[in-house]
């Protein structure tokens, strides 16, 4: 059976005293800490770099395009 033990329900708590509770070693709650760290911070860098990358795009071509005028690109050969 697994058993899931939440940050909340353990508030700065050692990895000992998690181990203890849930019957495992220190390392082993050390590994899967560090495991979801790294995972949350891949994932993070992922998503996030999508949207700079966006966000990139999206400026290049509004200067490219001149400027923004009520929420829409305006060709600088619009004029105003």
């Amino acid at each position: 059976m697994s058993r899931r033990l939440h940050t909340a329900d353990l508030p700065r708590v050692s990895y000992k005293e998690v181990a203890e509770r849930l019957g495992i070693s220190g390392k082993t709650v050390e590994k899967h800490i560090s495991r979801g760290h790294r995972e949350t911070n891949s994932y993070l860098n992922a998503r996030y770099s999508v949207t700079r990358r966006r966000h990139g795009e999206i400026h290049r071509l509004r200067t490219l395009a001149g400027s923004t005028r009520g929420g829409r690109l305006v060709r600088a050969d619009e004029g105003g």
